[in-house]
């Protein structure tokens, strides 16, 4: 985070004249406690903090305590929801019915918290498990095993009924006053160019 406060401040000073950069930072593995100490830092730099909750940590006082102080600096507070790595760490056509019920409950809390978070991030990427499989398998350069892997999870009746699906989590994330937010592969938000979404699908991401 330290660093990635500093390089966007290098992005900030070599911006033109009258221009501002929207700054923003991730933070997937310190701890809330130690996240809130740069609040001012990131105060100071008008910078967004992007903060991964674990669906475990719903709920968490140490989360609660870094919202409200974000709330008193300033800083827009983006919630990054995940799930546990044995259900896929991420959102994806596998885990819609259990990602919902992490977000159900994410917004119970903030509402009945008086929370504040102004967006909910939806991290779109194949199953964690899945993901090593990919790695694994692009790494060998071999095209058959590729094509192979991937065509294993094109299913276009669960692709679509997971979509629908999480287009209704989505809905309610706005309907409680959240803004969503969709991060995922830049060659996922291409593949909507060709009237099709084979490699969306062959990736078990559910844009």
């Amino acid at each position: 985070l330290f660093l990635a406060v500093s390089a966007l401040g290098c992005q900030t000073a070599a911006a033109p004249a009258g221009v501002r950069i929207p700054l923003g930072v991730y933070a997937e593995f310190l701890a809330y406690p130690e996240i809130a100490t740069h609040l001012a830092t990131l105060a100071e730099r008008e910078a967004t903090l992007t903060v991964a909750v674990p669906d475990a940590r719903i709920g968490d006082a140490a989360l609660a305590a870094l919202l409200r102080a974000a709330e008193t600096e300033g800083v827009e507070i983006r919630l990054w929801l995940v799930l546990d790595r044995s259900e896929g760490y991420w959102p994806n056509e596998t885990n819609v019915a259990t990602y919902d019920a992490a977000v159900t409950r994410l917004l119970a809390w903030l509402a009945t918290d008086g929370l504040t978070a102004s967006t909910l991030v939806f991290d779109l990427e194949p199953a964690l498990g899945y993901s090593e499989e990919l790695r694994g398998v692009f790494s060998t350069a071999d095209l058959t095993a590729i094509t192979t892997l991937l065509r294993t999870h094109m299913d276009a009746t669960a692709f679509a009924a997971a979509t629908s699906a999480l287009s209704a989590t989505v809905l309610r994330v706005q309907a409680a006053g959240l803004r969503a937010e969709c991060v995922t592969y830049p060659q996922v938000v291409d593949d909507g160019g060709d009237d099709d979404v084979d490699l969306d699908a062959a990736l078990d991401i559910t844009v």
